[in-house]
């Protein structure tokens, strides 16, 4: 129990209440704010990251200890990001905050900054800031969790292989796809599409691989290429969808008519081996 001299002025009062608030506070993780780039004053709850974005992360330590006998502050933080099914998007990130406690005012208070890359293919939902702070000189801990929406432009991982999304364009460059897919002899074709529902290995490792077709309404095959293209890669975060793209110069003497583009992918690691074919038409 704390008594007070009736003759003390209420300044000194005030400084006491305070330095009592301060030594019963607990270790806790305050003043977090999210923000688009390094410096901002925080985004909208309703914000969304998307692919390609960093979102930065700042925030404060109160409520530690200055060792009144060692005369010192130590503090360790753990940073983990983790997406909307509890799976890491980056390594945890890790650091140290060290003083004597004399050479900084009673008022210091240390912050801390980290930034992370939203992955290219990202899940859709909450993600979360995990934090956790330990107070080495009390050797007490805090764990606090930040949140924060992700969008994302893919749809929902498929269980088994599959192909989708794909599109004709008109060229390497167009960003919309053509309105119908009808072409001229002599022209370039260009295909884009995802594949999904492929397996991966330690490293988050997929192997995938894919060659294309060409048929006329009878069935007849007038060109093949088996092994047009093949990507074998690994990341920390694990990829749901890779992207896949094909171009194929109808030659001039080709006939108007009927055809199909038949892609042929398979995914090495799983096993699976999947053919699409898309129709389109040649004129005059």
């Amino acid at each position: 129990m704390w008594t007070f001299r009736s003759n003390w002025s209420s300044t000194a009062l005030l400084l006491v209440a305070t330095a009592i608030l301060a030594h019963t506070q607990q270790l806790a993780v305050e003043d977090a704010v999210i923000t688009d780039f390094e410096g901002g004053i925080g985004v909208p709850l309703t914000y969304q990251f998307s692919s390609g974005q960093k979102a930065h992360l700042a925030f404060r330590i109160r409520g530690f200890s200055r060792g009144e006998t060692e005369q010192k502050i130590s503090l360790n933080y753990t940073i983990d990001v983790f997406d909307c099914d509890g799976v890491l998007i980056a390594p945890p990130h890790s650091g140290a905050v060290e003083r004597r406690s004399g050479s900084v005012s009673r008022s210091w208070i240390p912050t801390v900054r980290y930034v992370v890359d939203i992955p290219a293919v990202p899940r859709a939902g909450t993600h979360m800031f995990r934090i956790r702070v330990r107070d080495n000189v009390a050797a007490i801990e805090t764990l606090t969790g930040i949140e924060f929406e992700v969008q994302s432009a893919y749809d929902e991982p498929a269980e088994s292989f599959e192909l989708r999304r794909f599109r004709f364009y008109g060229s390497e460059r167009d960003e919309k796809p053509v309105a119908e897919p009808v072409f001229r002899a002599g022209d370039s074709m260009w295909g884009r599409f995802l594949l999904t529902g492929f397996r991966t290995e330690a490293g988050n490792r997929y192997d995938l691989r894919y060659g294309v077709s060409l048929r006329n309404a009878a069935g007849r095959t007038l060109f093949s290429e088996p092994n047009a293209a093949s990507e074998t890669r690994e990341s920390f975060y694990p990829k749901s969808h890779v992207s896949g793209a094909i171009k194929l110069a109808l030659e001039r003497a080709i006939r108007p008519g009927q055809y199909a583009l038949v892609i042929s992918a398979l995914d090495a690691l799983g096993k699976q081996l999947i053919n699409a074919e898309f129709p389109f038409r040649v004129v005059e």
